[in-house]
C-alpha cells in the first residue's frame, strides 16, 4: 500500500541498493550486512521511506570503514569514521544536530542487530559512546 501511495521511495530505495552493490569502497561483508538489515526491516513492516533513511545513513559509514566489516569495527575506528562523517557534507559544512541524532539512532540500531542484541540491550562498545544531543 505504501508503494502505491509513495512510488518515489521504491525508486529511490532501488537506486540506493544498486549503489551499495556497485560501491568499490565498501567491503562485501558490509554490503551483505546492509542488504540483510534491509530485509529484516521490510519483514518487520518498516516503511520504504524509513528503510531508505536507514540505508542512506549507513552508506557513508560503510564507505569510510572501507575493508573493515561492521561487526569487527572497534570503538577507535568508529570514532575516527564518525568524526570524518560529521564534516563530510557535500558543501563542507557539518550536519545539523537533528541529522546527527537520526544517524546516531540508525547506527546504534544497526549495530545492535548485527551483534544479535535486542533494542533493550546496550549498544555494542564500538558505538555505545555516540550520543544524541538535544536540539
Amino acid at each position: 500500500m505504501a508503494t502505491e501511495l509513495y512510488p518515489q521511495y521504491r525508486m529511490r530505495l532501488t537506486r540506493q541498493l544498486q549503489r551499495i552493490r556497485e560501491a568499490p569502497a565498501i567491503c562485501q561483508a558490509n554490503k551483505d550486512s546492509m542488504l540483510e538489515f534491509l530485509t529484516r526491516l521490510e519483514a518487520g513492516g518498516i516503511s520504504e521511506a524509513q528503510q531508505l533513511s536507514y540505508i542512506t545513513r549507513l552508506y557513508p559509514i560503510a564507505q569510510l570503514l572501507g575493508d573493515v566489516p561492521f561487526v569487527h569495527a572497534s570503538r577507535q575506528q568508529m570514532e575516527h569514521v564518525f568524526a570524518i562523517w560529521r564534516k563530510s557534507k557535500r558543501d563542507g559544512s557539518e550536519y545539523k544536530q537533528t541529522s546527527v541524532n537520526k544517524t546516531v539512532g540508525c547506527i546504534k540500531c544497526f549495530f545492535r542487530w548485527i551483534h544479535g542484541l535486542s533494542s533493550e540491550d546496550a549498544a555494542p562498545e564500538s558505538v555505545r559512546w555516540i550520543r544524541k544531543d538535544h536540539v
